[in-house]
């Protein structure tokens, strides 16, 4: 029996159990939320776009970065 609930008369109504479910559905989101404008200012600090994660994951991979993409691997390093 959960005891996290409040109750009346022993037992949790369909009303709380759907203010606890919005509860925790509202901090789920304030945590994404949080942690996708951390990510956001950290990635937007170091001026890494996608092409640029791209190029690095392909120098490491293949050791080189392709002539079309331009850059070398030693500025993505």
């Amino acid at each position: 029996m959960r005891h996290d609930l409040p109750r009346r008369h022993g037992k949790a109504t369909t009303r709380d159990r759907d203010l606890h479910r919005e509860g925790l559905l509202n901090l789920g989101l304030t945590v994404l939320l949080i942690l996708v404008i951390i990510l956001g200012g950290v990635v937007g600090a170091t001026d890494i776009d996608i092409e640029t994660t791209f190029k690095g994951i392909w120098a490491a991979v293949g050791g080189r970065v392709p002539v079309r993409w331009g850059g070398s691997p030693l500025l993505i390093a």
